[in-house]
């Protein structure tokens, strides 16, 4: 779902523009992806024209879609495609995206398989694609140390939340009872996937517990980690052996809508994680104007909500500290007051984010001018082609 999301907050932020700055919006479908249409339900009211590319086969019977005979056909139509999923399209307005780069940091994470996938689609785009959006400087830096000599010109684009009216609505302390939550308590919002640092925040509430500070945790998102089957029954183990499973409220998948209300509700938002591309869990927290506890990488550090603390990532002593303070020192929200702040910054940073968005259509033709000439220098034994992915 997380392409799903990155879609939604580009056509959200794009829909957001003053009339007069707002683009037209096409939605790309092929017949490969036309079964997932209804993914992005949440977007298709906003969306100007459903682009039916490459079949031999009419089009839907849906309102808004327009066949196209190839890609070529449409590239006539459209200034920009943005995101291309780690592909590329050379020789066309096209942005491919890459979400992070986590496999290098951490390839522990990853089989041999996934590992030789990801790095053949790094190599796709460093060698075909003419532009490439990344989320953050962090990512970058990482490409750039992977790939110093790659031929697609970089743009950085932050994605932000564009939360809805109804984020700031209705009463959290009903979700949190429904739920059998306590008055009080912590809140993290994370897959149980091994990077996400689930296994620190445990071992940290067992440190503040041996140090007189009982917390209450709520934990929503799915449970399994197709990288190890084991790693979530381990986490309840743990739980269960330190004495700790009572006050550690594992919900699973919530509606987003009482996931919303539960961030509003809680003292603060943990987000433990060992790497991250740019935080939409962070995203959601400065919209909402909370209390965040992160560690200390640098895309966080990138990020900078407002109310932060960070703590050195791994460490369950130090976040064990970062609890506590936040522990004793905050309320449970909603605080109306930080809400209504985080609303208008919220809304300015939309704006921004789609601003972007049309400036970078604006320039795809000069973009494009100078990729060609790049290219044309990186020629088989010049020494100036793409860097060797680290393994």
């Amino acid at each position: 779902m997380g392409g799903v999301n990155y879609v939604l907050s580009l056509v959200k932020a794009l829909g957001e523009l003053p009339e007069a700055e707002r683009p037209e919006i096409v939605l790309v479908v092929v017949p490969g992806t036309l079964a997932a249409l209804d993914h992005h339900a949440a977007a298709l009211t906003r969306i100007d024209e459903f682009a039916f590319v490459g079949s031999p086969n009419p089009p839907p019977a849906r309102p808004k879609f327009e066949a196209y005979a190839s890609l070529d056909e449409l590239f006539e139509r459209v200034d920009l495609m943005i995101p291309l999923l780690v592909q590329a399209q050379p020789g066309k307005a096209a942005a491919s995206w890459v979400p992070d780069f986590q496999h290098h940091h951490l390839p522990q994470y990853f089989s041999a398989t996934e590992l030789a996938h990801r790095e053949s689609w790094e190599r796709t785009i460093a060698t075909g694609a003419n532009l490439m959006i990344l989320s953050s400087e962090s990512a970058r830096r990482d490409w750039q140390r992977l790939h110093p000599h790659a031929v697609p010109e970089i743009t950085i684009l932050r994605f932000r939340t564009s939360p809805d009216d109804s984020w700031y609505q209705g009463d959290p302390i009903a979700v949190a009872d429904k739920h059998g939550l306590p008055s009080r308590f912590l809140i993290a919002c994370n897959q149980f996937w091994q990077h996400k640092g689930h296994d620190t925040l445990f071992e940290a509430l067992a440190v503040a517990r041996a140090a007189g500070v009982e917390l209450d945790l709520v934990c929503t998102g799915g449970t399994a980690d197709h990288r190890s089957a084991s790693y979530f029954p381990e986490l309840e183990a743990r739980l269960t052996t330190t004495g700790l499973a009572a006050r550690v409220h594992l919900l699973g998948l919530v509606p987003r809508a009482e996931q919303i209300a539960l961030i509003r509700r809680s003292l603060a938002v943990v987000q433990p994680s060992r790497f991250e591309g740019w935080s939409t869990v962070v995203e959601d927290a400065r919209a909402l104007g909370k209390e965040l506890v992160l560690s200390d990488i640098d895309v966080h550090r990138e990020q900078a909500p407002p109310y932060a603390t960070y703590f050195k990532t791994g460490d369950a002593h130090d976040l064990a500290r970062a609890l506590a303070h936040v522990w004793r020192h905050g309320e449970p929200g909603p605080s109306l007051a930080k809400e209504h702040l985080a609303r208008e910054e919220s809304r300015e940073l939309v704006r921004e984010y789609g601003r972007t968005v049309c400036a970078l259509a604006r320039e795809a033709p000069r973009i494009l001018g100078r990729a060609a000439w790049r290219r044309s220098r990186s020629l088989p034994g010049s020494g100036t082609g793409t860097g060797t992915a680290l393994g």
